[in-house]
């Protein structure tokens, strides 16, 4: 791990383990893993932490190779909107919070990516490592915002998967042509 000397921000060497070269895929799951232990570490430990998505289960909000900006969540509940991430599974997931179920005062949020029509199943506090405060896409960095509702664009990508599809190629030849195959951080399912 590398430490920013001027923001402050922790860079993960997550990728490096992340991206191992052939001889070491066998390994891949256990490695994913110690990555995704490490995240969750710098995260309750209350550092900012930088991962490249890899999913396109956000989409238009987040796209494959965004990186984002996520700060701990520590004692603190999400709002409805917020996009958070979550460890389930040996995986890091980062979706929208789209409702908020009290059960006997215990919390418990369901999720859903933009572009999928279900949600995932609840989340428990203890789950929830941070809250995405900014996406990094080429050289800006956006704010996120709380939303609501889903929006037109997301409606049609998740239910249609050659617009998806087309999107997804779309976004590749753009990264292509920016030369921006390898960005920093680790990884994140979206």
């Amino acid at each position: 791990m590398l430490e920013d000397g001027h923001s402050g921000v922790l860079h993960t060497a997550c990728e490096k383990f992340l991206t191992a070269d052939r001889a070491a895929r066998s390994r891949q799951p256990q490695l994913d893993r110690i990555g995704c232990e490490i995240v969750a570490d710098c995260l309750r430990a209350g550092r900012e932490v930088r991962l490249r998505v890899m999913g396109s289960s956000m989409l238009p909000s987040i796209w494959p190779h965004d990186t984002l900006l996520i700060r701990g969540a520590g004692d603190s509940r999400p709002s409805i909107g917020e996009i958070i991430l979550y460890a389930r599974g040996g995986g890091l997931i980062a979706h929208r919070v789209v409702r908020r179920i009290d059960d006997a005062g215990r919390a418990r949020f369901e999720t859903r990516g933009d572009a999928l029509p279900a949600c995932d199943a609840p989340v428990v506090q203890s789950e929830i490592l941070g809250v995405v405060t900014a996406i990094v896409r080429g050289n800006r960095e956006l704010p996120v915002r709380a939303r609501k509702s889903a929006g037109l664009l997301p409606l049609a990508l998740h239910n249609s998967d050659l617009l998806c599809r087309i999107a997804l190629k779309v976004q590749a030849m753009r990264l292509r042509l920016a030369g921006l195959r390898s960005l920093p951080g680790g990884r994140v399912a979206a």
